[in-house]
């Protein structure tokens, strides 16, 4: 489990992350709407995937930060001798 700093840390990133790609996709529309340009599609795409990669990055940072899977260590006890065979 991640500390609280390293959780506040994240937040702060992930924050700043979010408003600097919102500031980019708004920046990118109104350059486009004025310019009307042919080439809308790849501009488009130079502010959307790395948004997107972006995200993913974040989503897998935090499923580091906070495992789900549960490490079980001890041994079963033994069945031999136990007298329950068929």
């Amino acid at each position: 489990m991640a500390s609280s700093l390293a959780v506040t840390l994240f937040v702060i990133a992930a924050a700043g992350i979010v408003i600097a790609q919102w500031m980019i996709l708004v920046s990118t529309a109104r350059a486009l709407r004025h310019a009307g340009t042919p080439r809308s599609g790849r501009e488009w795409a130079y502010a959307v995937v790395p948004a997107v990669l972006l995200v993913a990055l974040l989503i897998g940072t935090w499923r580091a930060m906070h495992p789900t899977t549960i490490e079980v260590r001890g041994t079963a006890p033994s069945a031999v001798g136990t007298g329950g065979g068929v």
